[in-house]
């Protein structure tokens, strides 16, 4: 256990990351004032990017509305369109 608690220590010193139990999940570890881990993080765990809030809702609205005909249901067409493109923007930000 003690050589386990060294290399994780030497990792971290590295600017590794490391995996820890928890009561459920695993966690990720690092250290945080080193440059450059908390980015490593966020693409271990595959984080949504900006792109990912500004451009997804846009192109579920448009594939929803105009590509699959709903322009031809009128307002009821654009308005579940709205919705969809909104649960795919809320998505997003809960992640």
């Amino acid at each position: 256990m003690r050589t386990e608690i060294e290399n994780a220590i030497a990792a971290l010193k590295k600017g590794g990351l490391i995996l820890y139990p928890t009561d459920t999940v695993w966690g990720i570890g690092c250290d945080a004032t080193h440059p450059n881990t908390i980015e490593r993080v966020d693409d271990l765990k595959k984080r949504p990017s900006l792109s990912h809030f500004l451009f997804r809702p846009f192109y579920r609205f448009w594939q929803q509305h105009p590509i699959r005909l709903g322009i031809l249901d009128g307002k009821e067409g654009f308005i579940l369109a709205y919705i969809n493109a909104f649960v795919v923007f809320k998505r997003y930000v809960n992640l």
